[in-house]
Order: C-alpha cells, then sequence, then structure tokens
C-alpha cells in the first residue's frame, strides 16, 4: 500500500514537472522581438537596436520605448562636454529581465554666461553654498 502511494506522488510529480516546462511561461511573446543582438543598420547607416536609433534617437524615445522613466544623471567630461546616462531598472524585453543604462549627449548647454547673467539679476541663491542637499534642486525627481 505504501510503495503504491509513493509511486503515485512520483508519477504525479512527474506530470506537473513536464507541464510546467512544456506549457508557456505568462509572459505574451512579442510579434517583433526586441533583444540586443538585433542590430539593423537604416539607409543612412544608423544603427538600430530596441527600436532606437543611435545618434538620432531621444531620450524621450528610451522612455517610450522601454515604458519607464528610468534614472537619469549627468556629467560633464575633463573636456567640458556634457552627457546623460539613464539607468532603466527590471526591463522585460521579449520575455528577458534586464537592466539596462544608455548614455547620450546633451544639446542645450549651461553655458557660463547665462549663469552670470541670473547672477546678475541676483536670481541664484547663495545661502544653502554650505548644505546644498537642503537647496532647490529641479532636476531632482524627489523634489
Amino acid at each position: 500500500m505504501d510503495r503504491k502511494i509513493v509511486v503515485s506522488v512520483l508519477a504525479l510529480t512527474l506530470i506537473a514537472l513536464a507541464l510546467a516546462i512544456s506549457l508557456p511561461g505568462g509572459r505574451k511573446v512579442d510579434d517583433e522581438p526586441r533583444l540586443p543582438w538585433l542590430v539593423s543598420v537604416n539607409a543612412d547607416g544608423y544603427s538600430s537596436v530596441f527600436g532606437l536609433t543611435l545618434g538620432a534617437s531621444r531620450l524621450a524615445d528610451a522612455r517610450a520605448v522601454f515604458e519607464e522613466q528610468g534614472v537619469s544623471n549627468l556629467f560633464l567630461s575633463a573636456d567640458d562636454e556634457l552627457s546623460v546616462e539613464t539607468y532603466f531598472q527590471s526591463l522585460y524585453l521579449s520575455g528577458i529581465r534586464a537592466d539596462m543604462m544608455i548614455t547620450g549627449g546633451v544639446e542645450g548647454l549651461i553655458h557660463e554666461a547665462a549663469i552670470a547673467g541670473f547672477g546678475a539679476m541676483r536670481a541664484l541663491s547663495t545661502n544653502f553654498n554650505d548644505t546644498p542637499e537642503k537647496a532647490s534642486r529641479p532636476f531632482d525627481k524627489n523634489r
């Protein structure tokens, strides 16, 4: 009697395992898969991956494709060039979970003359020079 129960439980376990392997997952298969190795080149010579054209797409385009806002940081290089890096965490691209970071150039520069103009108008506060974490941060998502 005990042997019959053990064999029955083992058979049910094997059937459940076979069903779990053979049935598709909970995610719908994409009609147009977005996978990192599917890179195409358009007539102008620009590469395209994930539906984003390298050198032509904007951050807003990436946010629309990934359906995430991401966390962005602005960096200044040694040669005074600005770049923005945006980190997207836990994206699902064609059923694959991925963390992704994209980097792009910045076209609208914050120039010294513009800052000097705001300073001359006394529109810049100096009250928080010693405690910048308490100052107004217009580009901070938690402001």
